[in-house]
């Protein structure tokens, strides 16, 4: 049961989407330049962020969903509690100045 969250693996295709776009659709008459090779370069770098965020965010599902299925097991039940001890009543043979 290893689920990928579904939001980042939605931002990482529409990452993808854009790049290509950028690359390959984009403006026609617009020359691959210098700036191009910089723009693409600081696409690939938010890729890879965004891969390594999506695999972060797999691990904690992952961490939490190995929580969830160890608190469905019965808890261990504490050993009943002993009753309060009485409370010390006041001797009526004992005087005040006899402590």
């Amino acid at each position: 049961m290893n689920e990928m969250p579904i939001v980042p693996l939605l931002a990482l295709l529409f990452v993808a989407w854009v790049v290509r776009w950028v690359l390959v659709e984009g403006n026609p008459n617009r020359r691959m330049g210098s700036g191009a090779d910089a723009e693409v370069a600081r696409l690939r770098g938010e890729v890879d962020e965004l891969s390594a965020q999506v695999r972060r965010l797999d691990e904690e599902h992952a961490f939490m969903l190995r929580l969830l299925t160890e608190t469905e097991k019965p808890a261990a039940t504490l050993p009943p509690s002993e009753p309060p001890a009485p409370a010390e009543r006041p001797n009526p043979e004992m005087h005040d100045g006899d402590a």
